[in-house]
């Protein structure tokens, strides 16, 4: 965190971590998020876990932490102070979900204030509401000025939604009349880049399956012949209505597979390809679902009682390897087996380790680690062991897939600030990147490795945002 004189002059640093900071009202205290702010995405989390909540005086004193990681569970950020001081809004981010909380000064009597979605929140300038927004729009909490809880349910901000489909970064005129804002959207596309044969060498520019700019188009995975594509849209921008689509490698022949206003997504083939897995909240809660291709039943496959909300079918179609918070609100890897018993904890580390990815033979789990500002790429067995890290680099390494011959590890790697499709081999730790994306306002996900061997195919998408001004009435 870094403050400077408003009309200009010399910066200076006051902490050597964090981002996200926020003014208190009487310019004495700043409070901040412990992570760094890694995706500048209309839908991106501003913290997920392990990020808290610190604070830390104008003059450079000694940082201060107000909350602790899984209390509330999940990631704390993007803080900012109530008018009088006494309280703080901030966002709890989870991977798929963004609610709104309040604590006081003192870092105790923490509430949650948003049952949906919630992003960025803050309190008007005379303290009588919270604004926070969501996929839908700009929502209007009321507070009672004695007990600072909610008066009644949300209400939605006329003028603000339709195309804003991304508000962030609300910011109030002295007199409270005017709000600023930032509106976000974006463009997204599935491409797909060539192999040249018998080797991992792209062979010519990305071509787009699919292109969607209202909808997130993502999780793209092959069948186990490489013959089609099972993938994620999602029709608003914060993750609601996701269903699971289905299409010819070439991009020809989408069918929508679930027709659910719920999520559903993460999608894994079974070895038959008469069975697609996917993720889902329909039970209030997320849980593991499979459609059958032949007849489009579907039937609940796995529930935990605790939200499941990231998992990957094993190649055999016996296992699930899923992230999970058990214990202490730290997402760490996890395998069960569908036909019951208990689940097993592979990992056990206190910052993150998740996001499995099976190997083709299924002897191995690939999976990222959070070390600080960067996250890297590791490899354990699946039956448990010692992990062994693979990438060291500096920025970010977001895991999805293998390749078919199961020694290169491919993933979504941020370097410099700019994402591309990378792969690291498992048996030389050798890089190659396989895109070359020059822009800080985009990013790739998901990238999926067909088992035939000629194609990478991976989500794209490109945020553009504008600076707008609202009179509130």
């Amino acid at each position: 965190i870094w403050i400077i004189p408003a009309s200009g002059g010399e910066a200076r640093q006051i902490t050597d971590f964090g981002s996200h900071p926020a003014w208190s009202p009487d310019g004495k205290q700043i409070a901040f998020q412990s992570n760094p702010i890694v995706d500048l995405g209309a839908y991106a989390r501003n913290a997920l876990p392990p990020s808290t909540l610190w604070v830390v005086g104008a003059n450079g004193s000694e940082p201060k932490q107000l909350t602790q990681i899984g209390n509330p569970a999940g990631g704390h950020g993007a803080p900012s102070f109530s008018p009088d001081g006494m309280r703080i809004v901030f966002e709890v981010d989870d991977y798929t979900s963004a609610s709104v909380w309040t604590i006081s000064t003192g870092g105790d009597d923490a509430k949650r204030f948003s049952q949906k979605h919630g992003y960025e929140p803050v309190y008007t300038p005379d303290g009588k509401s919270i604004l926070y927004h969501n996929s839908e729009g700009s929502f209007q909490l009321r507070l009672d000025s004695d007990t600072n809880e909610p008066i009644d349910e949300p209400s939605q901000i006329a003028g603000i939604g339709g195309t804003f489909s991304g508000v962030r970064r609300v910011s109030f005129s002295a007199d409270g009349k005017r709000m600023a804002f930032n509106s976000l959207l974006r463009r997204e596309s599935l491409p797909a880049v060539r192999l040249q044969t018998n080797s991992a060498e792209t062979d010519g520019l990305p071509v787009p399956l699919v292109q969607n700019t209202n909808a997130r188009i993502h999780f793209p995975t092959f069948s186990p012949d490489g013959k089609r594509i099972v993938f994620t849209t999602c029709q608003n921008v914060g993750g609601i209505a996701c269903n699971i689509w289905l299409m010819n490698a070439d991009g020809s022949n989408q069918i929508q597979l679930t027709t659910n206003e719920s999520r559903q997504f993460t999608p894994s083939w079974f070895p038959d390809m008469e069975q697609i897995a996917f993720i889902t909240n329909r039970t209030g809660h997320y849980t593991l679902w499979a459609i059958n291709l032949n007849n489009k039943r579907e039937k609940m496959l796995l529930d935990l009682t605790d939200s499941l909300d990231y998992a990957r079918l094993s190649p055999d179609g016996n296992q699930v390897a899923f992230n999970f918070k058990r214990n202490g609100g730290v997402i760490n890897v996890w395998t069960t087996s569908l036909a019951g018993g208990e689940p097993k904890q592979l990992t056990f580390d206190k910052e993150l380790m998740g996001f499995p990815a099976w190997s083709p033979d299924g002897k191995y789990i690939a999976f990222q680690m959070k070390r600080g500002d960067d996250t890297h790429i590791m490899i354990i067995p699946s039956e448990g062991g010692t992990p062994v890290q693979l990438t060291f680099d500096k920025g970010q390494s977001w895991i999805y897939d293998w390749s078919p011959d199961g020694d290169k590890i491919l993933f979504a790697g941020q370097r410099d600030g700019i994402w591309n499709v990378r792969w690291v081999s498992r048996s030389t730790k050798k890089q190659q990147q396989l895109t070359n994306y020059k822009k800080l306002n985009s990013f790739v996900r998901y990238p999926s490795w067909s088992p035939l061997g000629n194609q990478i195919v991976y989500e794209y998408s490109e945020t553009t945002g504008n600076m707008w001004i609202a009179d509130l009435k």
